[in-house]
């Protein structure tokens, strides 16, 4: 939920930018203190606790907003790559850390806090649902996790997008931003490919979580249908609804 709360998702939508005090720069947006506070509606001082927090497991990057003094460009120049000087990521001008160079109504630089570039782009896939179902699955429960796996036999190879194990339960499933299950052969191939995977692995749960509020319709019963006529040994598995993943 911080990862979401500090992330794209709530960029501003103005391309050129507004400061108050967030900021987008191409796309990307950018937070302060101030930002974080509002949005996890807590007191900045506990708003300063998960930023630090972030920043130790490397989800957020600290820096500043600066302009080059020769061309105007305006970044973000992380922590590291700022002291006396800055060179500009656009043309390579070293600038001074001076009055000009930060927003003009600041008297002294501001800190903002960026997305780690990795988290940026596990967003953009929306590998987060994965991440978030997985820890849904494992709450108040022994857990064991893998990120994406392909299981491969001699009739070929399928990719789950979660595989746990909680409590001595083996729980595999397909994770969605929407809320249907595509494939190139159509959602039947999809649920025909999950229930080999959960055969293989003797699964004792498949989860279907998606972060829209439910599953197209059919979906369950797809894969429902996936189960009764191709299931050959053991006990079958029992399907599991996760919707509002991340919401």
């Amino acid at each position: 939920t911080e990862i979401y709360t500090l992330s794209l998702h709530d960029a501003l939508p103005i391309s050129n930018g507004n400061y108050g005090i967030g900021y987008e720069i191409r796309g990307a947006g950018y937070v302060a203190i101030e930002d974080a506070a509002t949005v996890l509606g807590v007191h900045e001082r506990e708003a300063r606790d998960t930023i630090d927090r972030l920043l130790t497991l490397s989800v957020l990057r600290r820096g500043l907003l600066l302009y080059c003094a020769r061309c105007r460009a305006y970044d973000f120049y992380q922590i590291d790559q700022v002291g006396q000087t800055f060179a500009c990521h656009a043309c390579g001008h070293v600038s001074p850390l001076a009055r000009s160079q930060w927003y003009e109504k600041d008297p002294e630089p501001h800190w903002y806090y960026a997305l780690d570039q990795v988290v940026r782009d596990l967003l953009v896939s929306h590998g987060d649902v994965p991440l978030l179902a997985a820890a849904v699955l494992g709450q108040g429960s022994p857990m064991l996790w893998s990120p994406e796996l392909e299981i491969t036999d001699d009739t070929g190879s399928v990719e789950i997008d979660i595989c746990t194990v909680v409590a001595g339960r083996v729980v595999i499933g397909e994770a969605k931003s929407n809320a249907t299950l595509r494939g190139k052969k159509g959602p039947e191939e999809v649920a025909k490919g999950l229930v080999h995977a959960a055969q293989l692995l003797a699964a004792d749960e498949i989860v279907l979580a998606t972060s829209r509020e439910k599953w197209a319709k059919d979906v369950v019963s797809t894969v429902r249908d996936a189960i009764s006529k191709s299931w050959i040994r053991g006990p079958q598995p029992v399907i599991r609804e996760l919707t509002g993943v991340g919401s």
